[in-house]
């Protein structure tokens, strides 16, 4: 018996919306290949882009202004008899700055006077020193109000460093704070700091950690003859290398703060690396390994003294 006109319609159109169904099966896999494939190649295009910044750029720029390779320039016991490394706390990424303790820079007593910039909570430098012996003047705008006095020979102050004295607008590079991002702050400069804080002519040592707000004051201090003029016995620097546009530019501020200053330490930053390099070489923490003495790092620190 033949079917049905009505019969027949239906059975087509129920074998051609099988078919569509079956298509849009299909579809949806292979559309998920591709969304897939672009992620996996942008994601890779990111960490070669990444690994490019943290080695030829940074590497570069450190080479730059030392004349080595990150790899070649670690302690330099011609410029440093004995360093002395001190923890940041658990700061599993942090890596311990390291400073030189030879007599002559007088890091301990009476004579010992120490300014630690960017302190965000953390005062285990300051307490360092503090059990040395030293007078200790801590800054930092984005922590909460409140009192953080150590000790008898402590001060805290809710300043930020600058090339200038008074209000910083605009962006800025300081870590979230207890309520929200600070914008706007009191910068002093170093001189005034001197002046009207430290009450003293120079310093014995120095710690700044601002975040990628460094290059423009050691600019400034390189051109005010600050360095020259020993007013910094020893820098403990931690450099941010965060633009890629600006690595070279930040190379050549440090090979001039090294003429007029002597690096004896420098050590990447493990955290630094860029999340993208880390995922893609697998090596977590430490930023990104691409051979036996090669670390993909965009900060690290640095040691000088005069």
């Amino acid at each position: 018996m033949a079917p049905s006109g009505r019969s027949w319609l239906s059975a087509l159109a129920e074998q051609g919306s099988r078919r569509h169904a079956g298509a849009i099966l299909l579809a949806i896999p292979l559309a998920a290949l591709v969304v897939l494939t672009i992620r996996l190649h942008r994601d890779t295009a990111g960490a070669r882009a990444n690994i490019a910044h943290c080695t030829t750029g940074v590497g570069g720029a450190l080479e730059l202004a030392f004349g080595k390779r990150p790899s070649e320039l670690a302690f330099d016991s011609d410029v440093c008899g004995i360093g002395f490394a001190h923890t940041v706390g658990n700061v599993e990424n942090e890596p311990t700055p390291m400073m030189c303790v030879d007599d002559k820079y007088k890091l301990s007593g009476p004579d010992c006077t120490v300014i630690s910039i960017g302190v965000a909570y953390n005062f285990l430098f300051d307490d360092t020193m503090l059990a040395r012996g030293c007078r200790v003047f801590s800054f930092d705008p984005s922590m909460a109000p409140g009192n953080y006095k150590r000790s008898s020979r402590h001060s805290f102050h809710h300043l930020g460093i600058g090339t200038k004295d008074g209000a910083h607008v605009g962006e800025s590079t300081l870590y979230q704070t207890y309520n929200q991002r600070v914008t706007q702050y009191e910068i002093v400069t170093l001189d005034t700091i001197l002046s009207t804080i430290v009450k003293a002519e120079s310093v014995s040592l120095l710690r700044m950690d601002v975040e990628g707000a460094e290059w423009d004051v050691l600019q400034s201090w390189v051109e005010s003859g600050v360095f020259r003029a020993g007013k910094i016995k020893q820098l403990m620097l931690e450099a941010h290398f965060f633009n890629a546009d600006e690595v070279q530019a930040q190379g050549r501020i440090l090979g001039q703060v090294a003429q007029q200053m002597r690096r004896f330490w420098l050590s990447p930053n493990r955290g630094s690396g860029t999340d993208a390099a880390r995922k893609n070489q697998r090596l977590g923490s430490w930023g990104t390994k691409l051979d036996d003495d090669v670390v993909c790092a965009r900060a690290y620190e640095i040691g000088f003294v005069v």
